[in-house]
């Protein structure tokens, strides 16, 4: 046989939502609802999701430097090129240069094992 419930707990459960009265609310609009927050949520995500796609800025075409092509404009920095002394802009897609197949060398430094080159 279970035991009624304390009058004091009833007492603390009635003041709690006393004080929160949208906590009822909210709980009540949930239970009757849920498909609309699904439904409205799921929209949500879809447009933000669809908008960052189409705001994302697209990786710049890969030049062909033996065609004559020049390094971009909107090139952010080029690479040291190791103890050679040289440096080369390579392509890369957010800092991953595995598409990258030629370097376009953007300065050597003088009395360096490339200088004369």
């Amino acid at each position: 046989m279970t035991e009624p419930p304390c009058p004091r707990t009833l007492l603390l459960a009635a003041s709690i939502n006393a004080f929160n009265p949208l906590a009822s609310l909210s709980n009540r609009f949930m239970k009757q609802r849920p498909p609309f927050w699904l439904a409205t949520t799921l929209a949500f995500l879809l447009c933000v999701t669809e908008n960052a796609i189409a705001q994302a800025p697209k990786a710049p075409a890969i030049p062909d430097f033996t065609a004559g092509d020049a390094i971009p404009k909107d090139a952010r920095h080029d690479w040291n090129l190791g103890a050679t002394g040289a440096r080369g802009w390579i392509y890369c897609d957010k800092m991953v240069t595995s598409d990258a197949r030629q370097i376009a060398i953007t300065q050597v430094a003088s009395g360096s094992p490339a200088d004369g080159i």
